[in-house]
């Protein structure tokens, strides 16, 4: 019985990749080594947000990000913790690694999903303090799970993620190419405090829907308008397997490679290009993607995205974030179409 059971199981698999390769027509041989891409983000369903305290006089701070692999990382302090969080817009709330808060009392649990799946209920613990980039934040809630992989994979000590749940409140400008994130402190309405601040003039912008901690843009693909999630802690881009078989048609396809998800669970997914991706009548041609049930997510965050845009969409010009003004916008970077 149990031996008919697996069988069934790999016949559905093959099915279901058989479907998704139908649909896909550029389909390359490529005899290259897999590769492993980390999709980091943990959704919740609760999402909080807490504000920073600037220090004394100061309107805005500069913040370095570091590299692993392809995610963005931030110099930090929990507590007596010290080390490395992962930007990751794509988690909804502060979430510390169980390896070095295993002590503090639990607070509850809540349940949280990831791109390879449901992780279950984890538990949450309260935080005294954190100091990351000259600012300062004091007495937070934050989910605990073992980020152990992630230290593993990229070869560095991981205290957390760390998302807009911490900058909602703030203007956000994100410079991948020279690896900086600025804040700047705004008023009720978003303006900068220091209206002598020169900010950035972006080519294209697009009102802020919903009320979260996460970004969902549009943007087009085969001249359909689709829902994606914004992601800075995926390491390439995904589109979901249960897109029109259209949109598909448009991505090539140069292999299978392996995705590590938050949890320890991985899967095999197919990977290749996005041929057709337009924003605000640009065309970006040329980024990287994975193909890939979204489910989960879409069940963690409420709503049905259709991709992911992490790293590749990152390299495409300084992105400014404004919660206040709902808005969205990027400067893309100039006589450079990918």
């Amino acid at each position: 019985m149990v031996f008919r059971i697996q069988i069934m199981k790999i016949f559905v698999f093959l099915v279901v990749f058989m479907l998704v390769a139908a649909a896909v027509p550029h389909v390359k041989p490529d005899k290259e080594n897999l590769k492993e891409f980390l999709f980091v983000s943990l959704a919740s369903p609760a999402p909080e947000t807490y504000n920073p305290v600037f220090p004394e006089n100061a309107d805005s701070v500069v913040i370095p990000l570091k590299k692993a692999g392809r995610l963005f990382l931030i110099e930090a302090k929990v507590e007596d913790q010290t080390g490395n969080l992962v930007f990751d817009t794509g988690a909804s709330n502060l979430v510390l690694n169980s390896t070095y808060f295993r002590d503090h009392v639990r607070s509850g649990t809540t349940t949280t999903s990831g791109i390879t799946g449901s992780l279950g209920k984890i538990e949450r613990i309260n935080v005294e303090k954190m100091e990351f980039g000259d600012l300062t934040y004091q007495r937070m809630r934050a989910d605990v799970a073992n980020l152990g992989h992630i230290e593993n994979k990229r070869g560095v000590k991981i205290l957390g993620l760390v998302g807009f749940g911490m900058m909602k409140n703030v203007e956000i400008v994100l410079d991948a190419s020279q690896s900086e994130l600025r804040l700047y402190k705004v008023d009720k309405e978003g303006k900068r405090t220091n209206s002598k601040s020169a900010g950035i003039k972006p080519d294209y912008t697009q009102t802020i829907e919903g009320n979260g901690n996460i970004l969902f843009l549009k943007g087009m693909i085969a001249g359909k308008k689709l829902n994606f999630c914004f992601d800075t802690g995926a390491e390439t881009n995904a589109i979901s397997s249960d897109v029109n078989k259209t949109i598909l048609s448009t991505l090539t396809i140069t292999r299978r490679i392996e995705l590590k998800g938050a949890g320890n669970a991985k899967s095999e997914v197919l990977f290749g290009r996005m041929n057709d991706f337009t924003m605000g009548g640009k065309k970006i041609s040329d980024m990287e993607t994975i193909v890939t049930n979204l489910r989960s997510l879409n069940e963690a965050y409420n709503t049905t995205i259709d991709g992911m845009l992490g790293y590749n969409f990152l390299e495409q010009g300084i992105i400014t974030i404004n919660f206040a003004k709902r808005q969205f916008g990027i400067q893309f970077t100039k006589g450079d179409e990918k």
